[in-house]
């Protein structure tokens, strides 16, 4: 181009302001839309401080290789009336943190609200995990999931789980929750978390966040899912063995609920690893009970209330899908139905339900509907909690909000199940999660002996096998047998069913104990087992049992001395 050739400042303009405000500063820039060499255009964002200095600005555009005169005098003229022309430009406000702003929400490609034509969403580096997508329809996700969730508790809490992080910043608890479902593989767990997925987008498993991520990515991620829900996939990606992943586990159970990550100095901060900070509910998975085995009840309350862990049935037991009245072939067969069902529906229909459900909140209002999240939240609770149980109390506050937003999920008519049976949901999984975790006081022979006496009334549970008689075809589930062994009546349990008279682990030094007051059968060899058949039990031959006197369980059950 020759020096004398004129730009017309039409052909360039000021197409727009962004300004980013997830950033500890807010940070502005223009976006000018341009003639560059060759005959195309092109777009480049400058810096909102460069204003006021038409030379920075004549010098990004120059980079960017800009048709502009050759003579600095006639292009700085050609910006000039260009920055003059573009301060009636849109102003647009970016983020890349999903969530609530005064009273409009961002989801990845759509804002709620009053900010809707001006907030945008600006997805961060490592992506939104398939939430900018969603496809089929809400009625078809709706009622396909229906008679699944009828068929689950576990189904329909992660569901509602995922309506109700949003809800988080209303209810005004002082941290949020880490749910995990802990239960064996093939037991459906994975398929409740894609379901809960599906409310905000795809539900890929390729697209689930993993425990294998470093701190800092792992406080990347809770800030640009915040007021959502974050799916985290299977927690034996947090280490190698079983102390490194308690040990990890617990720094993330006061990190993410907590909601604020590691504080950097301001040097460090500028350079780009900024403070960060959200609101999350987070939905995970295990192989194996963190509150169960050696240690287990040594866990700090804090953690407890953070960690939620919720058991989940045996696969033999249908899973996620519970039947007890079904023989464990059906249970099976009607478990892998279910969740085929499932995941042919979330395939399909995805990303719909929290669109509108978040319609649906921006429409309440923000008084009204911090109003009846916290109402529905104390009814929750008030029928559950008549005792003075502080860590009880915190426990409940967290599903007392999944079945909130369940409710109004319900209500909105966005979810696959009505108020009534998210309700129930939420109640039976919070009594599982009580049992599981409450700190239990140490065990003592007396604690177990009267747990013993107990199902000694049960005979589902510790049926009368005779010597030469064999176990009822009709008891499913022995816990052990009663007998007579000797000249004493005892009760047999094997080594592995121990800890199911409790629910909690049994150690040597008790069966000390009760060897001690000669409430245990010593064997001729000195073991503490003896050789046994018991006819109709699942393992065949003679197998050792522990052997405890009927007579001296009672006494200790009693508080009275059983020694000999």
């Amino acid at each position: 181009m020759a020096d004398n050739t004129e730009v017309h400042p039409s052909d360039m303009r000021v197409v727009r302001f962004e300004r980013r405000i997830d950033r500890p500063r807010p940070e502005g820039v223009i976006i000018f839309d341009y003639p560059a060499k060759g005959g195309r255009r092109g777009t480049v964002s400058i810096s909102a401080d460069y204003c006021d200095d038409p030379v920075k600005v004549l010098r990004e555009l120059r980079r960017e290789l800009a048709d502009l005169p050759r003579d600095r005098t006639q292009a700085l003229a050609v910006v000039d009336e260009v920055l003059a022309a573009g301060v009636d430009a849109p102003v647009f406000e970016l983020t890349s943190r999903t969530g609530w702003y005064d009273e409009s929400f961002v989801l990845p490609g759509k804002t709620f609200g009053p900010k809707r034509d001006t907030l945008r969403f600006s997805p961060p580096v490592g992506g939104v995990c398939g939430r900018d997508r969603d496809a089929g329809t809400l009625e078809g996700w709706r009622n396909g999931l229906r008679r699944s969730c009828a068929a689950s508790s576990i189904l329909t809490f992660a569901i509602a789980a995922a309506f109700s992080a949003p809800l988080a910043s209303d209810a005004e608890l002082s941290e949020g929750a880490i749910f995990m479902l802990a239960g064996a593989s093939g037991t459906g767990k994975t398929t409740a978390q894609r379901a809960a997925m599906s409310v905000y987008g795809a539900s890929d498993i390729t697209l689930m966040p993993t425990f294998d991520a470093t701190g800092r990515a792992l406080e990347e991620l809770c800030s640009s899912f915040n007021d959502t829900l974050v799916v985290l996939d299977e927690v034996n990606r947090a280490g190698r063995t079983r102390k490194a992943r308690e040990e990890k586990l617990s720094e993330i159970a006061y990190k993410v609920p907590g909601g604020v990550g590691r504080l950097r100095a301001a040097s460090v901060s500028e350079q780009g690893l900024a403070n960060l900070s959200w609101r999350v509910t987070v939905l995970c998975t295990a192989e194996e009970s963190f509150y169960g085995g050696e240690g287990g009840d040594s866990r700090r309350t804090g953690e407890r209330v953070r960690l939620v862990e919720i058991p989940v049935p045996k696969p033999d037991l249908g899973g996620i899908f519970p039947a007890s009245y079904l023989d464990p072939g059906e249970r099976l067969a009607r478990g892998r139905e279910l969740t085929e069902a499932v995941d042919s529906i979330i395939r399909v229909h995805y990303g719909k339900a929290i669109q509108r459900f978040i319609r649906g909140l921006v429409k309440y209002g923000e008084v009204e509907l911090k109003g009846e999240i916290r109402r529905l939240m104390a009814e929750f609770t008030m029928e559950l909690l008549d005792r003075d149980e502080p860590f009880a109390a915190r426990l409940a506050s967290k599903f007392a909000l999944v079945c909130a937003g369940g409710r109004l999920a319900a209500r909105l008519k966005v979810a696959p199940f009505d108020e009534e049976r998210c309700v129930k949901a939420c109640r039976h999984l919070f009594g599982m999660s009580l049992r599981a975790m409450m700190p239990k006081p140490p065990m003592t022979v007396e604690r177990y002996a009267k747990a013993l006496r107990r199902l000694l009334r049960d005979p589902g549970r510790l049926p009368v096998v005779e010597e030469g008689q064999c176990l009822p075809s009709d008891v499913r589930e022995p816990i052990g047998v009663v007998r007579k062994v000797g000249v004493d009546r005892v009760i047999l349990i094997r080594k592995d069913d121990l800890r199911r008279v409790v629910d909690a682990p049994i150690g040597m030094a008790l069966l000390d104990e009760f060897a001690r007051v000669g409430a245990l059968v010593i064997g001729g060899d000195g073991n503490r087992t003896i050789q046994v058949k018991v006819s109709g039990w699942p393992a065949a031959g003679r197998l050792r049992w522990f052997a405890f006197k009927v007579e001296r369980i009672e006494k200790l059950a009693k508080g009275r001395p059983a020694t000999v």
